[in-house]
């Protein structure tokens, strides 16, 4: 645990930051740290309760998926936005100034987690269950994290406050946009042409929310739902029901550098979520359908 810790205190370090007087605390890091010991946590719990796997045995998995998970996020986004970075090595490195996928992170956060579980022969798809069941309340934390950062940021609100009563503005300062720490653009921010403020979608709160309502599912299924059991089930859940919700989720991003397809109707996170959707319910499907003969 103590090396989780500890790797998750570089994002506290290092995160995107916001700014509190002469403070400039890095709301982004600290808030990804604390979903990284909730999930943790959650998926100690299970697996201890289910004796699949010691205490230490899963902190030290949530390290490991912590970092293949950061490696896989900011990989995806450097391929998203690949003419940006060519000739720029250096900048491939720095997520403080944002640039996460978690498609990229959770593909390889799941791979390498299943690596790690079949080197040491353990119950692959029930270790994984605890991860799923684990996952939704550190990234709905993490998302909070983004909102107080502004990454991942919403569309813009027409007619403002008026039109969406939870529309929100984030502060436009008169500061060099070198001290600038806030990763909204400041056309979403300030209409020059107007002179009136910018109020857009907290879209990042609109996923915490779809997420805290994806772990009631799972704990649900996973506490109440004897009948029909099996595992990997909340593995396959997850998959679906994240896909779902990110792809509604989508309508009310602002940030277009993801890519966008069908002149806009259409995101790359969209695409993705489509197939995480079919991956899912196929997921769901044979391993229900491997469960009924050990079963029987």
């Amino acid at each position: 645990m103590a090396r989780g810790v500890a790797a998750a205190g570089v994002l506290a370090a290092f995160g995107p930051s916001g700014e509190v007087g002469p403070f400039r605390p890095r709301y982004f890091g600290i808030l990804v740290v604390a979903g990284f010991l909730a999930a943790a946590k959650i998926a100690e719990m299970r697996n201890r309760r289910l004796g699949l796997l010691s205490g230490e045995e899963s902190f030290d998995l949530a390290f490991a998926v912590l970092l293949a998970g950061l490696v896989g996020a900011r990989l995806f986004h450097v391929l998203q936005n690949s003419d940006q970075y060519a000739g720029h090595p250096v900048e491939m490195l720095k997520i403080w100034d944002g640039g996460l996928v978690w498609y990229g992170g959770a593909l390889a956060s799941t791979l390498y987690a299943w690596y790690w579980l079949a080197k040491r022969k353990k119950d692959l798809w029930a270790a994984s269950d605890s991860l799923a069941l684990g996952v939704p309340v550190g990234h709905a934390i993490g998302r909070i994290g983004c909102f107080m950062a502004g990454c991942d940021y919403g569309r813009v609100v027409e007619g403002g406050r008026e039109a969406l009563p939870w529309a929100v503005h984030f502060p436009n300062p008169t500061l060099a946009p070198t001290e600038d720490y806030c990763l909204v653009p400041r056309s979403f921010r300030y209409d020059p042409e107007t002179d009136l403020d910018v109020y857009i979608h907290p879209a990042q709160l609109y996923e915490a929310f779809t997420l805290l309502f994806i772990f009631g599912i799972l704990w649900f299924v996973d506490r109440k739902v004897a009948k029909g059991a099996f595992a990997g089930r909340l593995t396959a859940l997850y998959l679906v029901l994240y896909a779902v919700g990110r792809a509604v989720v989508e309508h009310w991003r602002g940030d277009a550098d993801r890519g966008e397809y069908f002149d806009g109707a259409v995101s790359f996170s969209q695409i993705v979520s489509a197939l995480a959707l079919v991956a899912g319910v196929l997921m769901y499907r044979a391993l229900r359908r491997r469960a009924r003969p050990a079963t029987a």
